[in-house]
């Protein structure tokens, strides 16, 4: 039996660096297969962002929510800018089905139709810019994160826009011409680092209790409560104050 054993133990096959060697470049292949497959995922996500949905009114109703309503059958995300132009002049609803959320909205000059808003809608730093069309805003409100501006077009609503840089210290002015039709609520970082503008020609009334903000400077006529200033304040146009100013 100790003959027997020797003579299997002598059989075994002992592993030589050949195989160590082509083992060892196996490794390395696979580690350098991922590390370099990676890569395109990594700037194809990157650059996904911040594509511009143009409603082209394809879809069998008129809701935001109706994808086939949108350019490549696609709608717009927190990520994406919602725009309106001469491609379709459909009337649109902001309907309770869609997210409520993009990155930035935009209505030329060539779109005819009525965009009605039926619920709050959220508009990232990507801005609000209106030249052509109708907006019936109800009672909703308006979250935006840089410019709002009224330039052309009917625009109607009782809601509140609320101005509010999320704490990047973004200058944001609301632009119109003659009485801007929603309450102002500004909610600007608490660093006092953005400013706040009243364009020219525009008449804007604020809530009465708003935070603290940066700078103020108001172009046009600004009626405001309580108005908490955080560094200071520029008047080429007219301040109204209704109660008392804190600086």
């Amino acid at each position: 039996m100790k003959r027997v054993t020797r003579h299997i133990k002598k059989l075994r096959p002992k592993r030589s660096h050949f195989n160590l060697k082509v083992h060892r470049k196996l490794k390395l292949f696979i580690i350098s297969f991922f590390l370099v497959g990676s890569i395109p995922l990594f700037f194809y996500v990157r650059f996904a962002f911040g594509v511009t949905r143009t409603w082209d009114g394809g879809g069998t109703t008129n809701n935001w929510s109706d994808c086939a309503n949108w350019s490549s059958d696609t709608c717009p995300t927190s990520s994406d800018i919602a725009n309106f132009d001469g491609t379709s002049s459909k009337n649109a609803t902001i309907d309770a089905s869609f997210a409520g959320s993009v990155a930035g909205v935009s209505i030329d000059s060539g779109y005819t139709g009525t965009i009605t808003q039926s619920i709050a809608l959220s508009v990232g730093t990507s801005s609000f810019s209106m030249a052509g069309g109708t907006w019936v805003g109800g009672s909703n409100n308006i979250s935006v994160g840089n410019d709002f501006t009224l330039s052309g077009g009917t625009f109607t609503s009782s809601g509140t826009l609320i101005l509010d840089d999320a704490s990047l210290g973004v200058n944001q002015t609301v632009s119109c011409t003659g009485v801007f039709p929603m309450t102002v609520d500004v909610k600007f970082d608490t660093f006092g680092s953005a400013t706040y503008v009243v364009g020219s020609g525009c008449e804007v009334t604020e809530v009465a209790d708003d935070t603290q903000i940066g700078d103020i400077q108001v172009d046009g006529t600004l009626h405001a409560g309580n108005l908490t200033i955080g560094r200071s304040i520029t008047v080429y146009g007219t301040l109204c104050i209704f109660r008392y100013l804190d600086a």
